[in-house]
């Protein structure tokens, strides 16, 4: 009983951060959702169908990428690092392949908007937020596998609090350029993309210069 005490509570302390980080990349879109709100119905429709079609894309992407954390974790677990940071290196290069191959179909597809039956209002006004949602699937990816290689390294709770702080930029962010406070314009629905777009490119600047540091001092790292 002892050991299966200790098996959970080494799960749980590792199962939490993961699971509120993953939850925080839900949490950014409600944000948004909920100041874009107050501008107007129209805005808030185009909001909710580009998180519709950018989800799709992500969740693809996400699929393909999940075999980094399986493959890095059994490295880890054999005191391989040099195969860790391999595993690492082809993961970004496929988040970065199907992060680009997901913004350019979204490129195309905001080309044929009307396809997807939106009011026309919507259609009219969605364009430059849905393209930059489309961008921003980029570093999505990216900081995906980034936070799925250090959280298999047991290195949990620092990507969760990266998330938190960006989900918290981005409402910062948002307050700024969708209503147009400190000065900035009030871009509406657009500045809420531009907001979306920094605060995730922003998030994989951070955890790739957090990494860094990590990979410099391999030998700190937890065992399995």
């Amino acid at each position: 009983m002892r050991l299966i005490a200790k098996e959970a509570q080494a799960t749980l302390k590792l199962a939490t951060p993961i699971a509120f980080g993953s939850a925080s990349m839900v949490l950014m879109g409600v944000v948004d959702s909920l100041m874009i709100g107050r501008v107007g119905t129209v805005p808030l429709a185009a909001s909710a169908f580009t998180n519709s079609v950018f989800s799709l894309f992500y969740f693809v992407g996400l699929g393909l990428l999940l075999p980094v954390a399986v493959l890095v974790s059994r490295s880890h677990g054999s005191d391989r690092p040099a195969d860790c940071v391999i595993w690492l290196r082809h993961g970004l290069a496929l988040a970065l392949g199907a992060g680009i191959a997901g913004s350019l179909l979204m490129g195309v597809l905001a080309l044929r908007l009307d396809l997807f039956q939106q009011p026309p209002e919507v259609i009219a006004e969605v364009v430059p937020f849905f393209l930059l949602f489309a961008v921003s699937l980029v570093p999505a990816m990216l900081f995906q596998v980034l936070r799925q290689y250090a959280e298999s390294l047991a290195f949990a709770w620092i990507p969760m609090a990266i998330l938190f702080s960006c989900v918290g930029l981005n409402a910062a962010l948002n307050w700024v350029l969708i209503y147009g406070n400190l000065g900035a314009p009030s871009l509406g629905l657009t500045g809420a993309g531009i907001a979306t777009l920094f605060s995730r490119t922003l998030c994989v600047l951070i955890i790739m210069l957090w990494l860094r540091r990590k990979l410099a001092n391999r030998e700190k790292w937890p065992r399995s």
